[in-house]
């Protein structure tokens, strides 16, 4: 076996490929040739092994088989990690032509050589006679016993004997040993003629022991001659058995020490001698063992557990005890053995098909259709024993007698096609075959499938074979099924239809046409290759029948060329040149792969990694047309495609590098990851070209700085420059030359080329050169180089054109060249530069900067139109300038600016005709306005609008919108409209109009007025009626019914006569075709056929009818002339005169069913109460019905009330529409709030409708609001969240309803939000939700409300919602101070940091109410003593604010007061806060603590230190003293007892020993004795000097907030003069009216003394 039966390519091939057979082989085996030559089975192979030829199959069936069989070998394959799975090789065993026609055992006796000859073994090849010399006999196995000798050599395995040695008498065989038994020996064989081997042939041998012979012989032979004993021996497969005496022994009389050499050992096992009882036995092999081992069972043969059926192993027995051994007296001999298989396996299917028969026919049932396999040695058919039961679809019976049926058979009668099968029942059915191999068991299941008679090829495989051999076909490989009983092969034939072209067919060694399965079968049908013909592949058509069916098939032959061998050779693989953007031609000059025997058409090339930068395709033709090319991408191709030139690269608008990798394969061999590179160059030539400058008449050379081909590819090309344009200004040519128009690229970069200026006055010039590359068609587009000339500057500007301008008045107009241009001719115009001298009415400026005025520009910028002159004021304008090229200026130059106006005129204005209720379009023939400007928009403004209609505009959704402006665009464009309103009066013509203004910057404003007429006279494409109204009828078959003003009115007729003369006039109609299936009556008289007529005033009081005739028809009509009548009338002619058609339209009596038109499910009524029930909720449409035979039933009465009449107030369960209609219906809730439903039907009494539900739900008709007192926001906070703590309402029923809060009165400084956004209204929901919020918007108010009212459903209440800011400040509350004390004011009684550090700004506190019994001053700097009314945080904490507390009136003297102050915290960016200090005042208490600072004790308070006076310096004294009232600080902070605005210590007063009492009082007299002195004398020296003088705060006014405090003015202490409180008692009742009861106002500079 080789690469031509099996292999597997991989790519890449990293590693050998590894083959492992899954199941055991049936038939042969597997054999892979060993380094020393010869063959050993294994299971798994390499694909190294088939290339180098070292695998081979052997059949090792022995049996003649008649017809082909095949071996399916089941195999993976693996490499690395890479599997391919459940893989099948078929090796079919075809008939051997070889077989043995003669083989005779043969017979021999001990010790004799016999020949043999033709009579005991011949061989013959079916249909040849063959050469005796070309048959060759190959020895498998030599005999055991004996020797086979040709002449006299003796022959070995593997030897050749020929059959003419059989028949020349050369071969012969020689018995070695000396039995006195019979005994058998074998030798095996196969024949080989003409390349095919016979199976395996076992030639049998008797040795007879002649005993006749013996007993004849003379006397003088040996009496001595020693006896052998040799019975086979049956071991178990792996076990073990005793070789005793019974199996052998040697008995000599002579002699009994007898002893056996083993000359050769067994195969399958070994000997070994037992050990005595105790010790352990050794398990070597022995080679020696004498008759006392037999005798005492102490040798032992042991089996290795292989497969083998058979062992043995040869001896020599002889005599040790003999002085000399006698050669004669050895004996040689096999000792054969007996391997008995375990049957350890299980029977295994290794075929199972459906069983295909004829429907009602019958089969035979063979081992192609089932056929188990078992894995015991010595295994046949035979054994294998399939058991059936009951069979419903057919029958099984035997071959020969088709009437007994077989219920047991074997597995060989299947192969010896004894089992028939006959169909009957069912087309398909499983049935179970119970399979024994006589130990194990198990169960089958045969399918069965009956159907029409067919006939199919099954096998169609295509071969592999060398080129100019011959292949014999076979079954496995051609072969046809039929269901029908084809019992011989002949029967189905093959007819040949398309011969082959590089072969023919051969059946029995002659070519034919055809043939049959069994030709197959026996493998006489073969096919021979041309050896001519080149080609790979080739193919015969044939046609199949059997039984007059037949099928078409194709049979495939695949060439394998010598040439596969060898590696396909690459001869080119160029660079691709490929143009971006287009198709490139690979041809056999880029890509040629070429090899031996082998086509073009074979050389395959796959495209592995494909190209990035373009694609691969193939040139194919249309098959529409031969003559349209199409491309194809493809991803293989061959190299005849290449010959061809069908491959081409297409190329991406890419340049670059480019390849694609192609693996290159004969079919067998490949060459692997080929690049194939691909340069893609520009389309055209690449030139690079750049300006240069030259001087004025000088030159410059063109050399490669200025042309340059910049792509390497086309720069190492043949280049030609043409040019197709020449310099203007000078000429191309040689340095010495004449002018040239054409060179080469080679002259550009030797620098031969220039280019010469003609000395002309030009500022500029430019040439245009073209390359091309003619060997490779290409060509470069067109280049234009620019070439700069440097002029001389000797030409003064000219000014060449000043037309001045004529612009709008105040508007701005370019300035062009046409208008104002200078020329120089040595000079560009960017550097002539225009300097403006004098302006007037305008000014210059650039478009980029119109706000920016312009004093010069140049003559670039009025060529590029950036220069604009802006008008201003109503005259004409213009400026001065003179011109400059910066060496010469010109003279000074007018540029006048004419200034004109814009005005607006109309010139069309034709009245707007509409017919009444219709919208028309106002085009331009109504507001026709033009301006003495093209372009300028008009745009027109409502100044009025109209009195019976709007002005109105269509948008691109086809809607209409209200406007008071509209563009001349829009006009023009139809989309602006005058809709009429109708109104509640008739009328036949009216007037209307439209003031308007229009207007275009800067135009004076037009007024206009557009006149409409609104007239049934005006014409209308959609309306059909001129009258008031002329709606028609609809009414049901053979009803009555009136027609009235709401469906027919002519009234509007009236409105043409003046109203004066209305008053004896009416309309008449008179009828002019009377209805075809009705009939019309006036006051219930059928209105007479001849002049019949009626009046408007029938139609007003309903006289007119139209009854029905009760026909099928589906419309009715009658035409009628309605005409004023009347005495203001003067002749029919003198008024309008109305033909109309009255339409009529009629539906069938019975064809609706009542149908439930309310829209509104849901009842709401109020608790407790009685609800009508109307036809919002109840309304049934029935054309045919009338309303009291329509009627409501209720199926499900409703669980929170009932439904009565209301007129007897009885709960019913059946009303009609008639009754609702009347109200008459009402609903009556049980006082709940629970909702409900109803559920009725409605029906007219023919029909009836689905059963309908309406809710009814109870609304609450109160309210409970639940509020809080205020809602207050934290100073500095953005927002406070209004919970349902602060606002809840609800209607205490079981299910809340959402409570919507509408605000009625809007806050002044907050603002309400929902999600942050100020809003108007609010739920209770949002609320829940924590959507709804309140902010402060204003930062001038401490409090807000809002008033708001609350709904449900079906209940109100209106409040006030209160808003307060809540300081950011920590308050003492109740603090016990003492009274006729001076406190300080600190952080221990108002704290606003909390506040500063979040405005990061300085509090302040103004006072807003005054204390009664305290007040505030200044402390601690100049102004002490002074009243104060706002200070700031910063002072509080510096210690200069205080409070004085007052003494209480001596009635109150000895008990705590509760007072308080109210200030305003204030800080920027933030609403003011009310804050209120709420404190106690009580009598001094020395021993006590008190939670603030004194600055000064009362005066009536003993004296322990000078320093508690005021004004002297000292340490002020701190005291804490417990109140009853619980201290509260906001915030959670406590002050503290030391001071914020120093450092100093406070002083606690307690008790001391009687020394630390007495020093003090010393001390403290001592000084009030010096103190009294020095008063004496301060006294006496200032008799006229200031008192102590005291201010008392204004009182408030009524209605006002005190906002100062009382103050002390400080004075010296030695001029304190003591005063005493005077109690209002004992004062004089006379002197007391006499006194203020307020203080007046003091004046600037005065005080109170």
């Amino acid at each position: 076996m080789g690469v031509q039966n099996l292999a597997v390519i991989a790519h890449p091939r990293n590693g050998d490929v590894m083959y492992n057979i899954t199941k055991p082989l049936i038939f042969g085996e597997l054999q892979i040739m060993t380094s020393d030559g010869m063959y050993r089975q294994v299971t798994t192979f390499h694909q190294s092994d088939l290339d180098q030829n070292r695998l081979r199959y052997i059949s090792t069936d022995s049996r003649n088989q008649e017809e082909t069989v095949s071996e399916q070998i089941q195999f993976d394959v693996h490499l690395g990690k890479f599997s391919l799975w459940n893989n099948t090789f078929l090796v079919n065993i075809i008939p051997a032509p070889v077989k043995l026609s003669t083989m005779v055992p043969l017979e021999i006796v001990a010790n004799e050589e016999q020949t043999i000859g033709i009579t005991e073994l011949q061989a013959e090849v079916i249909g040849e006679n063959m050469d005796p010399k070309t048959v060759e006999y190959i020895l498998v196995k030599c005999p055991a016993l004996g020797s086979l000798h040709l002449s006299d050599t003796e022959l070995a395995e593997g030897d050749i004997f020929t059959q003419k040695d059989i028949l020349e008498n050369t071969v012969s065989y020689r018995v070695h040993v000396q039995t006195a038994v019979d005994s058998i020996d074998q030798f095996q064989f196969r024949v080989v003629a003409n390349e095919q081997y016979s199976p395996l042939y076992t030639f049998p041998i008797t040795i007879r022991a002649d005993a006749d012979a013996d007993a004849d012989a003379d006397a003088d032979a040996d009496a001595d001659a020693p006896v052998l004993i040799n019975e086979r021996l049956v071991v178990l497969q792996g076990g073990e058995h005793t070789l005793n005496k019974k199996f052998l022994w040697m008995d000599s009389p002579g002699s009994s020490d007898i002893v056996y050499r083993v000359t050769q050992e067994p195969k399958y096992g070994r000997l070994i001698r037992d050990s005595p009882p105790g010790q352990p036995r050794f398990e070597g092999a022995i080679r020696l063992f004498s008759n006392e081992d037999l005798q005492f069972d102490r040798l032992i043969y042991k089996h290795d557990g292989s497969k083998t059926s058979s062992d043995e192993f040869r001896f020599s027995a002889f005599d040790q005890g003999a002085e000399i051994q006698d050669n004669e007296k050895t004996i040689n001999d096999v000792f054969r053995i007996t391997i008995q298989s375990k049957n350890k396996h299980a029977p295994v299917r290794v075929v199972d098909k459906f069983f295909n028969i004829v429907r009602h026919g019958q089969r035979l049932l063979t081992t192609d259709v089932i056929q188990f396999k078992d894995d015991d040695s010595g295994f046949n058919d035979t054994q294998i024993v399939y058991a059936r039961e009951g069979i419903l679809s057919g029958n099984i019976v035997s071959t020969s007698n088709p009437s007994q049926p077989l219920f047991r058979f074997t597995q060989a009668d299947l192969r010896d096609k004894k089992i028939l099968f006959i169909h009957h029942g069912a087309d398909r059915e499983r049935f179970p075959l119970q399979v024994s191999d006589g130990f194990h068991k198990t169960t089958a299941l045969l399918e069965i499938q009956a159907g029409e008679p067919y006939l199919r090829v099954v096998n169609n495989t295509i071969i592999v074979i060398d080129h100019g051999s011959t292949k014999t076909l076979n079954t496995t490989l051609l072969s046809a099924d039929s269901n029908m009983d084809v019992r011989d092969n002949s029967e189905i034939k093959f007819h040949i239809t398309t011969p082959p072209n590089d072969g023919r067919i051969i059946v029995s060694g002659v070519e034919s046409s055809e043939f049959t399965q069994e030709d197959l079968k026996k493998g006489v049908v073969s096919y021979e290759h041309n050896y001519e013909s080149l080609r790979s592949k080739d193919s015969f058509s044939f046609t199949v029948q059997a039984r007059g069916h037949s099928e078409e098939g194709t049979f495939r032959i695949r060439i394998f060329k010598q040439g596969y061998f060898s590696e396909p050779e690459v001869v080119n693989n160029e660079v691709i040149i490929s143009y971006e953007g287009e198709h490139t031609v690979i041809n056999r000059d880029n890509l040629k792969v070429d090899q031996a025997d082998i086509l073009p058409t074979e050389m395959l090339f796959t495209i592995k990694e494909s190209p990035r930068l373009g694609h691969v395709v193939k040139l194919t033709n249309s098959s529409d047309s031969p003559s349209s090319p199409v491309l194809d991408y493809i991803y293989s191709f061959t190299q005849e495609d290449i010959d061809q030139g069908r491959i081409l690269y297409v190329s991406a608008s890419i340049q670059g590098s480019d390849a694609f990798t192609v693996d290159v394969s004969n079919g067998f061999t490949t060459v692997e990851d080929l690049r194939v590179s691909v340069n893609i160059v520009p389309r055209i030539i690449p030139i690079q070209t750049f300006n240069f400058t030259v001087k004025e008449g000088l030159g410059r050379a063109i050399n490669a700085e200025i042309v340059n081909i910049s792509h390497p590819f086309y720069s190492s090309a043949n280049i030609d420059f043409v040019v197709e344009e020449a310099p203007q200004h000078g000429d191309i040519r040689y340095l010495d030359g004449d002018e040239l128009v054409y060179f080469t690229w080679e002259e550009i970069k030797l620098g031969h080329i220039y280019y010469m200026h003609d000395s002309t006055e030009s500022t500029g010039d430019s040439f245009t050169l073209t390359a091309s590359a003619y060997e490779i068609d290409r060509r470069s587009l067109p280049v234009t180089i620019s070439v700069t000339v440097i002029p001389v500057n000797d030409e003064p500007p000219n000014l060449t054109r000043n037309t001045g301008l004529e612009v709008l008045a105040g508007e701005e107009a370019d300035i062009t060249s046409s208008m104002l241009n200078t020329e120089d001719a040595d000079t560009a115009a960017e550097k002539l530069v225009y300097n403006i001298e004098v302006l007037t009415n305008g000014m210059v400026a650039l478009k980029e900067a119109p706000e920016e005025e312009l004093l010069n520009f140049t003559q670039a910028h009025i060529n590029k139109a950036e220069v604009i002159f802006i008008h201003e004021g109503e005259e004409s304008g213009g400026f001065s300038f003179t011109v400059t090229d910066g060496e010469h200026t010109s003279p000074l130059y007018q540029f006048v600016v004419t200034a004109r106006p814009l005005t607006i005129t109309m010139v069309t204005q034709e009245e707007l005709m509409v017919f009444p209720g219709t919208r028309q379009s106002i085009t331009s023939a109504n507001l026709g306005a033009v301006t003495n400007e093209d372009g300028n928009e008009i745009s027109y403004s409502l100044i009025r609008p109209p009195r019976l209609g709007r002005l109105i505009l269509a948008n691109d959704r086809n809607q209409y919108e209200e406007i008071t402006r509209f563009s001349q665009t829009q006009l023009e464009s139809g989309a602006v409209y005058y809709e009429h309103q109708i109104p509640e009066d008739p009328f036949w013509v009216v007037r209307d109009s439209i003031d308007l203004t229009l207007s275009s910057q800067p135009a004076p404003d037009v007024r206009h007025i557009l006149p409409i007429t609104i007239s049934y006279y005006a014409a209308h494409s959609n309306i059909s009626s001129q009258l008031w109204r002329n709606k028609g009828l609809d009414i049901v078959q053979g009803q009555r019914k009136a027609i009235d003003e709401s469906i027919l009115d002519a009234s509007n007729l009236l409105a043409i006569l003046p109203e004066d003369k209305r008053v004896d006039v009416d309309v008449v109609f008179e009828m002019k075709r009377f209805p075809d299936h009705g009939r019309i009556t006036l006051g219930g008289q059928d209105l007479p056929r001849k002049a019949a007529s009626f009046m408007q005033q029938d139609l007003a009081q309903g006289k007119l009818e139209y009854l029905h005739d009760d026909s099928g028809a589906p419309s009715d009509s009658f035409s009628f002339r309605a005409r004023l009548k009347g005495q203001g009338v003067v002749s029919p002619s003198d008024t309008v005169v109305q033909e109309e058609v009255f339409h009529i339209a009629i539906k069938r009596r019975g064809s609706d069913s009542p149908k439930l038109v309310t829209v509104d499910m849901l009842l709401e009524v109020f608790q407790g109460s009685l609800t009508v029930l109307s036809r919002k909720q109840f309304n049934t449409q029935d054309e045919d019905s009338p309303p009291d035979e329509v009627y409501y039933k209720v199926t499900k009465a409703p669980s929170n009330g009932r439904v009565v009449d209301r007129l007897t107030m009885d709960p019913i369960s059946e009303f009609t529409q008639e009754m609702v209609n009347r109200m008459q219906v009402g609903f009556v809730t049980d006082g709940s709030l629970s909702d409900g439903s109803m559920e009725f039907i409605v029906s007219d009494g023919e029909h009836q409708t689905e059963p309908h539900t309406i809710h009814i739900g109870v609304l609450a008709r109160t309210l409970l609001l639940d509020k809080a007192p205020e809602i207050k926001v934290k100073q500095g906070d953005d927002e406070t969240l209004v919970t349902e703590e602060m606002l809840k309402a609800t209607t205490g029923g079981p299910v809340e309803e959402d409570i919507l809060y509408k605000i009625t009165s809007v806050p002044k400084y907050a603002a309400v939000m929902v999600d942050r956004q100020p809003t108007s209204a609010f739920t209770q929901k949002q609320i829940k939700e924590g959507r709804v919020s309140v902010r402060f918007v204003k930062s001038t108010s401490p409090r807000d409300s809002v008033a708001f009212v609350a709904r449900s459903r079906g209940a109100n209440v209106t409040s006030v919602l209160n808003i307060t800011v809540q300081p950011l400040a920590n308050i003492a509350q109740d603090p016990l101070l003492p009274q006729g004390a001076l406190v300080q004011l600190d952080r221990k009684l108002l704290d606003a940091t909390p506040l500063a550090n979040k405005t990061r700004t300085n509090p302040s506190f103004t006072v807003i109410q005054q204390p009664q019994g305290a007040r505030f001053v200044w402390s601690g700097f100049p102004g002490a003593g002074q009243p104060v009314d706002t200070f700031s945080q910063k002072e509080l904490d510096e210690g200069r604010v205080a409070m004085e507390i007052l003494k209480s009136p001596s009635g109150s003297r000895g008990s705590v007061s509760q007072d308080e102050a109210r200030f305003l915290l204030k800080a920027h960016g933030v609403p003011p806060a009310e804050c209120v200090f709420s404190f106690q005042t009580g009598p001094y208490n020395a021993s006590g603590v008190y939670p603030a600072t004194l600055l000064r004790l009362p005066s009536d308070a003993p004296s322990k230190d000078s320093n508690d006076i005021p004004g002297v310096a000292g340490y002020p004294r701190s005291t804490q003293a417990s109140w009853n009232g619980d201290m509260h600080w906001p915030n959670g902070e406590a002050p503290t007892t030391t001071s914020s605005g120093s450092n100093r210590n406070p002083y606690v007063s307690r008790r001391s020993s009687f020394w630390s009492i007495l020093i003090p009082i010393l001390v403290i007299l001592l000084l009030l004795l010096l103190a009294a002195v020095l008063a004496y004398y301060l006294i006496r020296k200032n008799k006229t000097g200031k008192h102590n003088v005291q201010t008392a705060a204004s009182k408030p006014k009524n209605g006002e907030v005190a906002t100062s405090t009382e103050t002390f003015r400080k004075t010296d202490p030695a001029n304190n003069i003591p005063m005493s409180n005077m109690d209002s008692k004992d004062a004089d009742p006379e002197l007391l009216q006499d006194c203020r009861t307020t203080n007046p106002a003091l004046k600037k500079n005065q005080y109170w003394v």
